[in-house]
């Protein structure tokens, strides 16, 4: 019986997390900023910090360090999220106007995490490393290489032209 009570109130918590959620999505710039000087990012669940991580990163462009500490925390709460770690380092790079060693470290742990990705996900990372391309080590771009043959070519040649130039370049290696 304790089991099934104990069961109950995780699904109870985790559901009240999801409607908090979608409160935080709904919410305009100004007030998620009020939202977020109320509450420190250490009482909020993962769900809703995966929220205000979206809302900072497409809401609030001129605030990306938000977005960078709602995500850090979603990763101490669960490091084997790729798709966080990625989101990361495009948080990383917007905050710090460039890419950084930190935004590559970031960018590499999703490659480890998720080296495979569903074709939503994997499109948007290529994105982010072809905007970045100039910057990203020789080591990540190997990751990136090796994504982009999962992609047909005339879409890689097309939509992620720096990356394009690099495939055709280590194609016998």
């Amino acid at each position: 019986m304790a089991a099934i009570l104990t069961v109950m109130g995780l699904l109870t918590a985790q559901t009240l997390s999801h409607a908090r959620a979608g409160r935080i999505r709904a919410l305009d710039n100004v007030a998620l900023q009020q939202q977020l000087d109320q509450e420190n990012f250490r009482v909020l669940g993962y769900p809703e910090l995966l929220a205000v991580a979206d809302h900072a990163l497409h809401g609030m462009p001129e605030r990306p360090e938000v977005a960078v500490s709602a995500l850090e925390r979603v990763l101490e709460i669960e490091t084997r999220d790729g798709s966080s770690w990625a989101r990361l380092a495009f948080a990383y790079a917007k905050s710090d106007g460039f890419w950084t060693d930190r935004a590559s470290g970031a960018l590499r742990e999703s490659y480890l995490r998720m080296p495979y990705a569903d074709q939503q996900f994997m499109l948007w990372r290529l994105g982010l490393a072809e905007h970045y391309w100039p910057s990203v080590p020789d080591a990540l771009r190997q990751d990136v290489l090796r994504e982009a043959r999962l992609v047909r070519p005339g879409l890689v040649q097309r939509e992620w032209p720096r990356i394009w130039e690099s495939q055709a370049a280590h194609a016998g290696d």
